[in-house]
């Protein structure tokens, strides 16, 4: 079963997003377009059915509402055949019913698009293979519900597959699948990886600046649809007065959609997150595969964190036993013996403000300290007052103290004033934007809330809010992560809601930061709300009753939620009047807030404002309303949470289902295993390489040489050791060498700051260790990895270093100079002495703590692990002129296995001092014109060089997945040893046919089939003439 289901753009027809996808071994479907013609279609979809391969699955989205082609009959013609999947769009549930026996010819399996928790039962019962769920976020077709609000009403309802579209990136994801859904839709969060759609370098631009409330609703009712705000805004207001006289969106929609210039653009909230999964992971692939992978971890943390729990940091700070904030709400909250209830058990209460006067205010907060007594509570202030009423406030504020303040609207500015008077004060943040330049000013109190709650929203959900904060404070540079304070809301209200909180929240809580969740809605729903006078019983009655909220708004950007009454369908009549009559959105504005004033209290309190002008005793300000006329004539704010309860509780029940009730829901949640370790034999993708070479300091430069012949051998020089000590051309001379030619390295430029490496430390270091270092971090450049994140702890390496390095050879000369020197005849002690000295002191490297691993050969990977961050497995492998072969073996089980994600797998070469000039010179291996000439008839010998060389290897599939450059594959590897051979240096051709016969088995190739060899190539006769053996 798929966890991801990516789906292509519906503006651009383009299939490279679904084969990205399903190369991840997920579902890739194409979308298919509002604009584009039949052919392109049919073009389209070959292409994904051609490239998807095998590992996922492909299909198509049909959208048979507001699509160009709505008959089954054109559908069929499209895909020229049946398809793995088919997303049905744009249709009721039951009218998609009708439609079910058809669809499943077209496909082998057909999910429904769903915005409801009904339609997605009705879809169950009608035989549906699952289900699209979408959010209000999602982009196109949407309902009212958010997919947090989704997860919650769906969990353990419904029984078939779904998968939930909207809010969606890494943590949200993971919530998604421990509420119960089987995986998420990826859409617009793909569009600014390298298989995004095709588009101008300025609306790419445009898009990476997108925060999610550059968005806009059209519609109303059940019939939603979310475009961009930026595109086609001539369109959008032909849709907004089309749908204010009443016209069919559908059919407005299907006409403008259509039209290319100008054009509007389906758009979602989750555009928020394209920018930065496009810079930190590249390509689709990767995106797929990061999300996926860290589902049960994301959960685990969360688990292990249990953020919400009693007594915990936050709960602490607040004086309470919960980390639980009852939110301030206007017209309710406002009464001091609600804020006692609240305390009593167990959270922090707040007092709303709002506009109070400050005579009102003085005496609420007098009264509130009375009651409470040592006990914790604060108050609720607007940021965005004016001057004269915030000043009247704060003076109130400042002589009772209250312990802690929020801030709605507010600037840190303002919390610093609280703060400057012993108040701990929260800003409310609704957006990442402003959540940056707090942090900078300084603020580390915040309130992140989404647009479920009730009242005054902004238009953010709180899956796309809380991603992007989170985000924010991850990468923010904060030096004393744990003074900061955070508060989630908007929707929470039981243990699933929070355990939802508590997976987002985890990997700050990890950090030090203190996290906690705010509520109002849920205690709408107590007992103690109506009992202590915060509201009259049919307010609580509508909540129990309430079972759709709706979002009204009176501007761009400005949206009061309450509970769908009376009041709402006067006012959207007004507001549709005032669009008609062709007003200003100012005007509009002006209007609706007209005719919100009063409505508040009179659905809280149950009594509007005397409008007698003799009632001038503050006794007589209000009269008290029938619950007929408080029906009629209240606006009842409240949350999406209303929708999800339907009876009373005590504050008490309450606190403790969201604090245990969390734990618990995390406890019983997702328990999926990570991926299975993979077969064997599996192909694996060299995707990056580095190389120092003779005459070549980089990949290009020694292809370069290779295809131009170049002759990279030259004559010893001086500076490595001088020729005429050593050098004899005759062979067999004792303590001599016959060859002074080889392949020797160019100076190079090595910073050990880089690495973390004093450069004091350098001397007492083998020079092919640094290179070692240099080259593996340029492997890793080349395989883009130090522009995005890999797995470190899955990262394997593995080096080949074969033979004695320079500055062993010395370290061991140095040490057995005092043993020999005395044993030479005819030297006074005090020469050797002199000797002895004037060796240790001026010739010699001399002993360093770092000289032993400096230069011992099996600390060249260690130190690549260590100075690169590596965690996976590191050795060396030494099998002679095999060694590079025996290290890529070893990377390639690594991978095979499963132990690694990763292989950094290279092989150093510094041995051309005179030791191994001598060694090679007294066993007759060397060519005495220093050329080696493999199967020529000239040939006489090897000629020897040094370099650093490193791969980056990784599976295949994995590779793929990624959108990695993929070198070449090494489809099979094979190794032999010769047994009980003729001489332990001298080859043996059964021996290497065994080798060969392993790797072509290894890779299920045909030895037939091979057009190309690289060979061993010694160019000595008894080696030259076993290969070509063996080869045959």
């Amino acid at each position: 079963m798929e966890t991801v289901i990516a789906i292509t753009p519906s503006h651009c027809l383009d299939p490279q997003i679904a084969i990205a996808a399903c190369k991840a071994g997920e579902a890739g479907v194409l979308d298919l377009s509002w604009r584009a013609d039949a052919s392109a279609i049919t073009d389209a979809i070959n292409a994904l059915r051609k490239s998807a391969g095998v590992r996922g699955t492909w299909g198509v989205r049909w959208d048979a509402a507001a699509g160009p082609y709505r008959d089954l009959n054109e559908l069929s013609q499209l895909t020229q055949g049946k398809v793995p999947l088919l997303i049905f769009a744009g249709v009721k549930a039951r009218e998609a019913a009708g439609l079910l026996k058809s669809t499943k010819e077209l496909a082998q399996r057909v999910l429904l698009e769903v915005h409801d928790l009904d339609s997605a039962l009705l879809a169950e019962a009608e035989g549906f293979d699952g289900l699209i769920v979408k959010g209000h976020e999602a982009g196109g077709w949407i309902g009212s519900a958010t997919s947090f609000i989704l997860l919650q009403e769906l969990s353990g309802k419904v029984q078939i597959p779904y998968w939930i579209q909207g809010g969606v990136n890494m943590r949200s994801a993971a919530a998604a699948v421990l509420s119960g859904a089987s995986g998420v839709v990826l859409a617009e969060q793909l569009w600014l990886t390298e298989e995004g759609p095709s588009a101008s370098a300025e609306q790419k631009k445009l898009w990476s600046q997108f925060d999610g409330s550059e968005t806009i609703v059209a519609g109303r009712g059940a019939d939603l649809f979310r475009l961009s705000a930026r595109h086609g805004r001539g369109k959008l207001r032909e849709l907004e007065v089309g749908v204010a006289k009443g016209d069919d969106l559908r059919d407005l929609l299907r006409r403008l959609l259509a039209e290319r210039e100008d054009a509007l653009t389906p758009l979602a909230q989750d555009i928020a997150f394209a920018a930065s999964l496009g810079r930190r992971y590249g390509t689709t692939g990767r995106v797929i595969a990061a999300l996926r992978d860290a589902i049960a971890p994301a959960i685990g943390e969360a688990r292990a964190q249990n953020v919400l729990r009693p007594d915990s940091a936050l709960a602490k700070l607040h004086g309470a036993r919960f980390p639980i904030v009852q939110g301030p709400m206007t017209r309710v909250s406002d009464v001091a013996p609600f804020a006692d209830a609240v305390s009593r058990a167990g959270g922090l209460p707040f007092l709303a403000l709002a506009v109070m006067r400050g005579v009102e205010v003085r005496s609420l907060l007098t009264k509130t300290k009375e009651l409470m007594g040592a006990r914790s509570w604060g108050v609720g202030i607007l940021g965005f007052m004016p001057l004269d009423l915030r000043q009247e406030q704060m003076e109130a504020i400042r002589d009772v103290k209250p312990p802690f303040a929020i801030v709605a609207g507010g600037r840190p500015s303002q919390a610093k004033e609280l703060e400057a008077l012993g108040i701990s004060a929260y800003l409310h943040v609704p957006s990442p934007g402003l959540l940056h330049g707090f942090i900078k000013e300084g603020a580390r109190k915040f309130i992140f809330e989404g647009s479920e709650c009730g009242g005054h929203t902004g238009p953010r959900t709180s899956f796309v809010l809380w991603e992007s904060a989170v985000e924010t404070l991850l990468s923010a540079k904060i030096d004393d992560p744990e003074t900061v304070q955070i508060l989630f809301a908007g929707g929470i209200h039981n243990g699933l809601s929070a355990a939802i909180v508590s997976v987002l929240a985890a990997p700050l809580a990890a950090k030090g930061m203190k996290v906690g969740v705010l509520m109002g809605t849920a205690y709408l729903f107590t007992e103690e709300a109506v009992r202590t006078g915060a509201i009259v019983k049919e307010f609580q009655d509508q909540a129990i009753d309430c079972r759709e909220t709706a979002l009204l708004q009176s501007g761009v950007g400005s949206f009061t939620r309450c509970a769908n009454t009376s009041f709402c369908d006067e006012f959207d009549k007004t507001r549709r009047d005032l669009i008609l009559q062709g007003k200003s959105e100012e005007e509009i504005l002006m209007a609706l807030e007209l005719l919100n004033i009063g409505r508040l209290r009179i659905a809280s309190k149950g009594v509007a404002r005397n409008e007698n002008p003799a009632a001038e005793d503050n006794n007589d300000k209000y009269v008290s309303l029938d619950a007929d006329a408080q029906r009629r004539e209240g606006m009842y704010m409240m949350g999406e949470v209303a929708r999800l309860r339907d009876s009373r509780l005590s504050m008490a029940e309450l606190h403790q289902a969201v604090s245990s009730g969390a734990q618990a829901a995390l406890a019983r949640g997702d328990n999926r295993k990570s991926s299975p370790r993979r077969e064997p034999r599996e192909e694996i993708a060299v995707v990056g390489m580095a190389c120092l070479l003779p005459g070549a300091n980089d990949v290009r430069s020694y292809w370069r040489n290779i295809m131009l012949a170049v002759d990279s051998v030259r004559e010893v020089t001086e500076d490595r050791w001088r020729a005429s000590d050593f050098y004899d051309p005759k062979r067999g001379v004792k303590d001599k060498v016959y060859s002074k030619w080889g392949g020797f390295l160019d100076d190079v430029a090595f910073d050990p700051t880089r690495y973390g490496i004093p450069p004091a430390s350098l001397r007492s270091i083998e020079p092919v260790q640094l290179l070692a270092l240099l080259v593996s971090s340029m492997a890793l450049e080349d395989a883009g990895l130090d522009r995005r994140p890999f797995p470190r702890e899955r990262t394997a390496t593995i080096f080949a270093s074969g033979g004695m390095n320079d500055l062993g050879t010395i370290y061991i000369f140095r040490t057995l100079l005092a043993h020999y020197l005395p044993k030479a005849e005819g030297v006074s002690e005090e020469a050797r002495k002199q000797i002895l000295e004037s060796l240790y002191q001026d010739e010699l490297p001399k002993w360093t703590e770092d000289s032993f691993p400096g230069f011992l050969g099996n600390v060249v990977a260690g130190r690549v692990a260590n100075r690169l961050d590596l965690r996976g497995a590191n050795f060396t492998v030494d099998a002679a002129c095999a060694s590079s072969l025996a290290a890529l073996d070893v990377g390639i089980r690594q991978l095979r296995s499963g132990d690694a994600d990763i292989a950094l797998v290279g092989a150093v070469d510094g041995t051309n001092g005179p030791v191994s000039f001598m060694s090679f010179a007294q066993t007759h291996a060397l060519s005495p014109r220093g050329r080696c000439r493999p199967f020529d008839d000239s040939a006489d010998g090897i000629a020897i060089g040094e370099g650093v060389c490193a791969v980056v290897l990784k599976r295949l599939a994995d590779a793929e997945r990624d959108g990695d450059r993929i070198y070449s594959v090494i489809k099979g590897i094979g190794s032999s040893s010769d047994g009980h051979n003729r001489s332990l240096t001298a080859p043996h051709p059964e021996g290497q046919v065994l080798a060969l016969e392993r790797a072509y088995a290894d890779a299920g190739v045909d030895p037939s089939s091979v057009t190309l060899i690289e060979a061993h190539g010694t160019g000595t006769s008894v080696g030259d003439k076993s290969e070509i053996g063996a080869l045959n």
